[in-house]
C-alpha cells in the first residue's frame, strides 16, 4: 500500500532509486537500454522546462499519441508536474477520431511517436487551440518539434532541484489529471475526466497483496492509453518493478525472450486470443493459466488434480519447448482492478501472472 495524493508522488517515488535501472526502451537498432531513476528525473525536468517555456501551465492540455516507448511515461509525468492535463490517444486512432479528440479536448501540445501518427495529424484538420507538435522518432517533420533535442539538457537535469521537487506539490488531489476518451460505441467518444486522487486511490490500495518489489521487472505492452495500462505502470513503479515497454503487441514474444520478465500482466481479451490460439499467437502464458488460477481460488479442483500440470507455459522463450508448470497459485484477488492468477516457471526464474481489469472486464 502506498499514501500517495497526487500522481506527482509517483514520479517522486519512482526518480528516488538512484542509478538503478528503472525502465528499458528500444532503441533504434532494436536492443534493449536501460532507463535509470536518475535519467528518469532528468528528462522529467528537461521537458518540464520546455512546456513551461511553450507556456504550458496548469489545466492546459497535452495530447499523448504514441505506442509504448519510454518517451510516453516521460511525457505524462512532464505533463503533470505542471498541474497540465494530459490526453492518451490510442495509436489506432483514425484521423477523424484524432481530430475529434484533440478539438474536444481544446490540445494545445501532441506529442506524437512517428510518421504514420504524424500523417494522421496532418489530416486530421482544423485544430484552432494546437500549437505544438513533437515527434519522438529522428527525422524531418515541417513544422513539429524533435523530442529527441528536447532531450539534450536531461543529462544535466538528473540531479535533484529544490525549485522543481517544490512545483510538484503544489498540484491538488482534486485537480484534473487526464482525460480519456472512450470508444464512442453508443454516439461520438466521451472525454472522461480523472483527477490525481481519483488515480492514486487506486495505485495506493490496488497491489499492496501482490508482493512486486524491485527485483521483479514487467513488460509494459497494453496500451498506455487505457487506464488499466496507466494504473498498473505507476503501482509498479512505486515498487521500482523495471518496466521494459514494447510498441507492438506482435513484438511481445520476442520482448519476453530479450528481457525475462518476473511479473507478466494482461487484460482478459489478450489471455482469451492466446487459449483461442494455443499459446502461439501471443507466445506466452496460455489461457489455462487463467482458468486454472480462478478454480484453484474458488476452491474448485482444476483439471488434472493439483494445481502444477504441464499446460502452463512460455511458448517460446526456448524455441517452443514447454518451459514450465503454473504453480503456488494463491487464488483470486480483486482490489481497483486487479487479479493475481498464480505463477508460471520460464527459465531459471519465475513469472507472476495477472490479470489486470477495466470496469467492464471484471
Amino acid at each position: 500500500m502506498f499514501d500517495f495524493v497526487t500522481l506527482n508522488d509517483v514520479l517522486e517515488k519512482a526518480t528516488g532509486w538512484g542509478s538503478r535501472a528503472v525502465m528499458m526502451g528500444q532503441g533504434a537498432d532494436g536492443a534493449w537500454k536501460p532507463i535509470t531513476s536518475d535519467e528518469l528525473y532528468g528528462r522529467v525536468r528537461a521537458l518540464v522546462e520546455v512546456l513551461r517555456g511553450w507556456g504550458v501551465g496548469k489545466g492546459d492540455r497535452v495530447a499523448i499519441l504514441s505506442e509504448n516507448r519510454w518517451e510516453w511515461p516521460v511525457t505524462d509525468f512532464a505533463t503533470l508536474a505542471i498541474g497540465a492535463v494530459d490526453v492518451p490517444l490510442y495509436p489506432t486512432l483514425t484521423p477523424e477520431q484524432i481530430g475529434y479528440m484533440l478539438r474536444d479536448s481544446g490540445a494545445k501540445v501532441a506529442v506524437l511517436s512517428s510518421r504514420e501518427q504524424y500523417d494522421k495529424l496532418a489530416a486530421a484538420g482544423d485544430l484552432p487551440e494546437l500549437e505544438r507538435v513533437v515527434v519522438m522518432d529522428a527525422g524531418e517533420f515541417a513544422n513539429a518539434e524533435s523530442f529527441g533535442a528536447l532531450m539534450e539538457q536531461a543529462t544535466a537535469k538528473q540531479q535533484k532541484d529544490a525549485g522543481f521537487d517544490g512545483m510538484l506539490k503544489t498540484v491538488k488531489p482534486e485537480d484534473l489529471a487526464t482525460i480519456i476518451y472512450t470508444s464512442g460505441t453508443t454516439g461520438e467518444p466521451k472525454g472522461v475526466m480523472l483527477t490525481h486522487g481519483n488515480m492514486t486511490s487506486n495505485v495506493n490500495f490496488s497491489t499492496g497483496k501482490m508482493g512486486f518489489s524491485e527485483k521483479d521487472s514487467c513488460i509494459s505492452f497494453l496500451p498506455l492509453s487505457h487506464v488499466t495500462a496507466r494504473h498498473t505502470d505507476y503501482a509498479l513503479l512505486s515498487y521500482g518493478v523495471k518496466l521494459a515497454y514494447c510498441p507492438k503487441f506482435d513484438q511481445l514474444a520476442p520482448a519476453m525472450q530479450a528481457v525475462k520478465p518476473t511479473v507478466f500482466l494482461a487484460v482478459p481479451r489478450v489471455y482469451e486470443k492466446d487459449s483461442a490460439g494455443g499459446g502461439g499467437e501471443v507466445g506466452c502464458v496460455t489461457g489455462e493459466v487463467e482458468d486454472t488460477a480462478l478454480g484453484a481460488g474458488s476452491g474448485e479442483e482444476a483439471s488434472g488434480g493439483d494445481i502444477g500440470w504441464e499446460d502452463a507455459w512460455f511458448a517460446e522463450l526456448e524455441d517452443g519447448e514447454q518451459a514450465g508448470v503454473l504453480e503456488d497459485s494463491r487464488g483470486v484477488w480483486r482490489a481497483g482492478g486487479g487479479v493475481y492468477l498464480g505463477r508460471c516457471a520460464a527459465g531459471d526464474g519465475f513469472c507472476r501472472v495477472v490479470r489486470g481489469c477495466g470496469d467492464t472486464d471484471l
